[in-house]
């Protein structure tokens, strides 16, 4: 069909019409012809049609207009234009086009409240002009509702709102996509101006141009952040649910496969037993630790009854303890001792029950672990606990002995000086020597008790060793050999080479005395590094050097070995020792910041290790200066005597009168203050150790009033008087004292 077409002149007359237009009107030509347009169709007046036709001949060039015919009601497309002073009129009927276009807006109108409510943006890409369309959901979707209509580049702000971690992958998915004629899809995330990531499924179709080359990709994107949090979850629950299936102890141990890695590398033994229908309990399997630890062969206990694979003490143990967790339903802890290889092994073992779905038990889970070590370990703690209990109580007799030996000393010495004749003179000598040897036993008591004064300094045990080689071997007599094996990088050891010497000769004695037949005695030293295995338990981790002095005799049994160290045990005869040689040494050690350990058995005869601490600096090659000899001050000032034992302060103060000095006397730290108050005391004599007031608080109250007042403490052992004196230059006398010791202090002080 054609267009329709008529013509107008200047005044609006209708001066022709061709028929698709009379049709339309549904008149003739007859009619309409000549006549004005607006009286033969009056609905035109006011319309947008005649507002045009009007201005085309107004403005004498060509419009176009789309609107319902007045006439009819049906929609037609119009150009109108200028003819003589006229104007002509053509117009085609654009109804279907129209209907068309309604039910498309509508449609697109519906497609888009479907995607704005799924939240699906769609997007269109012209690969051949690089022009893409979004969607207004799109922009939605990046979080920039803002942006529509803004930018020219979507695909640039796609990049922009990409996760950084996914922007190079998705950028690199969409230029392949591009590429080829095919469907794609892929994800990613983007962070939205807010900061939220959300993640965005894209899908679409490349379409090929006329050269069946990729020419445009259409394709929508769906927000599935939720789903993707929803499959997280999911994945959490089934991973949680995986990892409790793991975890069951039953599930584990119904499947052989998944025992092996545990089985493999357990430290501990571990058996899968097996209850039978009858009762009776089947080895079903064993893993290499509980083979290593027991001595069995995989193939005499893998499938065989308790009975059949164990011991018979073992199997009824074993098949007791089984029954009592079957009957629990719970798990059951014993502890058996055996023999295994060279000597006894503790064992505490557990047995789980597994349940199977009914509640019945048909599997037992059997787990063994070795307590031997630590079994030593506690036994070594209980040793060091009883020896550290032991020295308290000999250090605290010690210091009380030492107040007697004081008294008697002194008093001996005044009557030294008076005595009668030569026969009453040797009665006192001997007394006297007899007094000295009991202070060389509280030195002994005090060594054991670490309360002994000692200068730990950087020792080389090497050198303290070879120069008592001739000593030794002197002293041990002819049957006896020593052999040395010094390591010639040895350490430096903190320990005092006076005290070195008297271990090393008190070892050797002894073990002299273990070979009455002579033999060999073999000192050989060490080093120790902190994590060795073989570092005794009670030392703190370091590093230490090691003296070994090992013999050939007899040994000694367990009960023998288990008091060795103990002050006054002995099991040499009455009159051939004291039982404080070991002790000594034990003590000395400690003292030190190490330990000694003895190592022993019947006819294998006996090493004792001497663990010392490594010093901090080398020892020195060469000795130090002499100390020069001290000159004798003059007799003359008052001391004041201070000590709560009343014998020991007579005896100080009968000596110091002797010498020349004036006395004064005070029984406790309160009554030395009072007599302090004239100032007329040249010199504080106190006993370190008093009940009512310490010597160190006596002399801190003392110095408050009297700044400069020499201060000599007495005391029966020095383990914790020297960190506590108030003034390096104070001197201190240690009980037993001599005279000329005690008047040698007092002079010092003086001086001072």
């Amino acid at each position: 069909m054609g267009d329709a077409f008529y013509a107008l002149d200047g005044a609006w007359r209708i001066t022709y019409a061709n028929k698709r237009a009379l049709d339309f009107w549904q008149t003739s030509l007859e009619a309409v012809y000549g006549r004005v347009l607006w009286d033969c169709f009056p609905a035109l007046h006011g319309t947008r049609n005649a507002e045009v036709i009007r201005r085309a001949q107004a403005e004498r060039r060509v419009l176009t207009f789309e609107a319902p015919s007045p006439v009819n009601g049906v929609w037609v497309r119009a150009n109108v234009g200028p003819f003589k002073d006229g104007v002509t009129v053509y117009w085609r009927d654009i109804s279907e086009r129209r209907r068309a276009e309604e039910t498309l807006r509508a449609s697109e109108a519906h497609l888009r409240l479907a995607q704005d409510a799924a939240g699906i943006g769609t997007w269109d890409w012209d690969l051949e002009t690089d022009r893409i369309h979004w969607s207004s959901q799109m922009y939605v979707l990046m979080g920039r509702p803002e942006a529509e209509g803004r930018t020219d580049d979507p695909y640039g702000l796609w990049l922009e709102m990409l996760h950084p971690d996914d922007r190079s992958s998705a950028d690199a998915a969409a230029r392949a996509a591009s590429r080829v004629v095919a469907p794609f899809g892929f994800e990613f995330r983007i962070r939205r101006p807010d900061g939220a990531v959300r993640w965005l499924l894209t899908r679409g179709n490349v379409l090929p141009n006329a050269a069946d080359e990729p020419g445009r990709m259409v394709g929508i994107n769906i927000d599935i952040t939720d789903q993707k949090r929803a499959e997280e979850a999911l994945e959490r629950r089934v991973a949680q649910r995986t990892q409790a299936l793991r975890d069951t102890v039953g599930a584990l141990q119904r499947s052989r496969e998944r025992n092996a890695a545990i089985f493999a590398n357990a430290p501990v033994d571990l058996a899968f037993l097996g209850v039978m229908e009858d009762g009776r309990i089947r080895i079903e399997d064993v893993n290499p630790a509980w083979i290593r630890n027991t001595g069995y062969a995989r193939e005499a206990v893998v499938g065989r009854l308790l009975e059949e694979a164990l011991s018979p003490e073992h199997a009824a143990m074993t098949l007791d303890y089984c029954r009592r967790a079957i009957e629990q339903r719970g798990r059951i802890e014993y502890e058996y001792t055996t023999m295994l290889g060279a000597g006894e092994s503790t064992r505490r073992c557990f047995l789980v029950p597994l349940l199977d779905e009914d509640a019945g038990v048909r599997n037992i889970l059997l787990t063994a672990v070795d307590l031997t070590e630590m079994r030593r370990i506690e036994a070594q703690l209980r040793q060091a606990q009883k020896m550290e209990a032991i020295g308290q109580l000999t250090g605290g007799i010690a210091h009380d002995f030492n107040n007697l030996l004081t008294a008697i000393l002194g008093n001996l010495e005044m009557l030294q000086a008076t005595a009668p004749d030569e026969r009453a003179a040797r009665r006192v000598a001997s007394a006297m020597r007899a007094a000295r040897r009991g202070g060389e036993l509280t030195q002994q008591l005090l060594a054991y008790a670490r309360r002994q004064n000692l200068s730990p300094q950087a020792v080389d045990a090497n050198l303290v060793i070879s120069g008592m080689a001739e000593l030794l071997q002197r002293s041990l007599g002819g049957l006896v050999q020593v052999e040395m094996t010094l390591a010639p990088d040895l350490w430096a050891s903190r320990s005092d080479p006076t005290q070195l010497e008297l271990m090393l000769l008190n070892l050797a004695i002894n073990a002299r005395d273990a070979m009455p037949q002579g033999g060999s005695i073999r000192i050989s030293t060490a080093n120790m590094s902190a994590w060795e295995p073989a570092l005794p338990a009670e030392l703190v981790r370091g590093e230490y050097v090691v003296i070994r002095v090992a013999d050939d005799g007899s040994g000694m049994p367990p009960e023998v070995l288990e008091h060795a160290f103990e002050p006054f045990f002995t099991t040499k005869d009455v009159g051939k020792g004291s039982g404080l040689g070991l002790a000594q040494v034990y003590g000395l050690a400690a003292q030190f910041g190490g330990t000694a350990r003895l190592q022993s058995r019947l006819g294998a005869g006996t090493t004792v290790e001497v663990f010392l601490p490594r010093a901090d600096a080398p020892a020195p090659v060469e000795p130090g200066d002499a100390v020069p000899a001290e000159k004798a001050g003059p007799h003359w000032g008052t001391v004041l005597v201070v000590d709560d034992e009343r014998d020991v302060r007579a005896i100080a103060a009968e000596i110091l009168r002797e010498a020349g000095y004036t006395v004064r006397e005070a029984a406790d730290g309160p009554a030395a203050l009072k007599l302090l108050g004239d100032g007329r005391v040249s010199v504080l004599l106190v006993d370190y150790a008093m009940p009512v007031m310490s010597g160190a608080e006596l002399a801190r109250q003392a110095r408050l009033s009297h700044p400069r007042l020499p201060i000599v403490y007495v005391t029966g052992t020095t383990e914790t008087l020297a960190p506590t004196l108030l003034n390096p230059a104070d001197a201190v006398v240690t009980k037993p004292y001599a005279s000329a010791a005690l008047l040698r202090a007092v002079r010092a002080a003086m001086r001072r």
